[in-house]
């Protein structure tokens, strides 16, 4: 009837006025700390964010970032920015326009435990990261290196990668460009470094 139907207007309209309301509040800096405190316990203590801004959910600012497993913190993000398509998670898939870091520390690799069957398609438009910090627990040779680049990644069998890196501690380049699609790996690998490099070592 007329009045169902006015009704079920005036309930859609209220939603999404709640949802404007909402987005307005989460991106002020108020709501932002707030979303920043919930995420480490809604991840399990797994995920840490501190200095969260930008324009939440699509453009993301971040001071720090740690990531933790079962045998603690494996990884560390400072001065993030992260562009990316939420919606596109809807259809399985992490779309990535931008990423950027001032700085990341890889630990170590992180436990095995978590790994999964996921069938998330993503890709990684713009990698950008001004020094990629290694321990020995992750190469045999630590090194920091400066990191750009893209990543599209559909599976283990089919993947597209075009990264470079150039040490920052010593000499040192490398240039990765490699496709695998239909169970051919096609691509190149250029490496300039000294005798004990990051690959020799």
């Amino acid at each position: 009837s007329t009045k169902v139907g006015r009704v079920l207007l005036v309930l859609a309209g209220g939603i999404v006025g709640l949802i404007l309301v909402l987005a307005v509040l989460v991106n002020t800096a108020v709501g932002q700390r707030s979303v920043a405190a919930l995420i480490g316990p809604l991840s399990g203590g797994r995920v840490f964010i501190e200095g969260l801004s930008g324009r939440l959910p699509s453009s993301l600012r971040a001071q720090r970032v740690e990531l933790r497993d079962e045998m603690g913190l494996w990884l560390v993000i400072d001065n993030a920015a992260l562009d990316w398509s939420p919606l596109a998670l809807l259809f399985n898939r992490v779309e990535v326009s931008r990423l950027e870091a001032g700085r990341v520390l890889l630990m170590r690799l992180p436990s095995g435990n978590d790994e999964g069957n996921s069938s998330l398609a993503i890709d990684i438009g713009d990698i950008r990261i001004t020094r990629f910090e290694t321990t020995a627990a992750v190469s045999k040779t630590p090194a920091t290196v400066e990191l750009r680049g893209f990543i599209r990644y559909a599976s283990l069998t089919e993947w597209n990668a075009d990264l470079s890196a150039r040490r920052l501690d010593v000499s040192g380049v490398y240039r990765l460009r490699a496709l695998l699609y239909d169970g051919v790996l096609t691509g190149t690998a250029d490496i300039e470094e000294l005798r004990a490099g990051l690959v020799a070592g």
